[in-house]
């Protein structure tokens, strides 16, 4: 049988778990040994929580996964990602617009990555392509153009040394257009087409542009006309219109 216990209030006799004294009304508090199992309850859940919150990572800590598309495809974690993009950073490589795997080996992965420049380019030939460790998922290789870029942990050169920006391409196209110009009997008559007509490259550091002019000939007829510039150190090393050379 259970000991019975004793009101504080009357001193009647109640049954261990009475939470009220049916003599006198008063409430009843639990043991103190009752009370304090039932904190170290408590105490005990909100630790075996807060341990398992800090056993799983978070997606602003280091080791937690990366959501980003780069991210997903290497199968990098947030710190892994961030050492990437460091070296793309030191490699003159921008914001990555896509990205997808290219071959894969027993110790590396190599992967095409193009960012907001060089997906204007399009074609193989100007797809960056990095190679990853399997393992400590770090670059080990870029190469863009035929070129090295990244090797043995040293950056060899910039991707932007051999792509024209959209800034220059700009700037490129206008001053051809000039150069043009001052070959064409009826001048004012010449049509360009739109940028996306207009090719760019880069040749051992010479700028290479290429596109079409439309313009009347000396009996007014519009004819239409291949031309390519090229330029060092923006300055105009060669002109060819019609298949002929003007800069000697």
């Amino acid at each position: 049988m259970k000991k019975m216990i004793q009101c504080r209030a009357c001193g009647e006799q109640l049954p261990p778990r009475a939470r009220v004294c049916p003599s006198c009304g008063k409430k009843q508090k639990k043991p103190l040994a009752a009370r304090l199992f039932g904190w170290f309850v408590i105490l005990f859940v909100i630790s075996a929580f807060a341990g398992i919150m800090l056993a799983v990572p978070s997606e602003s800590q280091p080791g937690a996964r990366s959501t980003s598309k780069l991210g997903k495809v290497m199968g990098l974690t947030r710190g892994q990602e961030e050492q990437v993009l460091d070296v793309f950073a030191r490699c003159g490589i921008g914001p990555v617009d896509s990205v997808e795997t290219f071959q894969e080996g027993e110790n590396r992965t190599s992967y095409y990555v193009e960012d907001d420049e060089t997906k204007a380019y399009g074609g193989a030939d100007y797809t960056i392509v990095v190679w990853l460790d399997n393992t400590s998922k770090e670059v080990r290789e870029i190469y863009f153009h035929d070129e090295d870029i990244y090797m043995d942990g040293k950056v060899l050169a910039k991707v932007s040394d051999f792509y024209v920006s959209r800034e220059d391409r700009d700037k490129y196209r206008v001053s051809a257009q000039m150069l043009v110009n001052e070959l064409l009997l009826v001048p004012d008559s010449a049509e360009y087409p739109a940028l996306s007509g207009w090719s760019f490259g880069m040749e051992g550091g010479v700028v290479v542009v290429q596109s079409t002019v439309t313009s009347k000939n000396a009996f007014g007829v519009e004819v239409k006309n291949k031309f390519q510039v090229k330029f060092q150190n923006e300055n105009p090393i060669s002109l060819i219109l019609d298949g002929t050379e003007y800069i000697k």
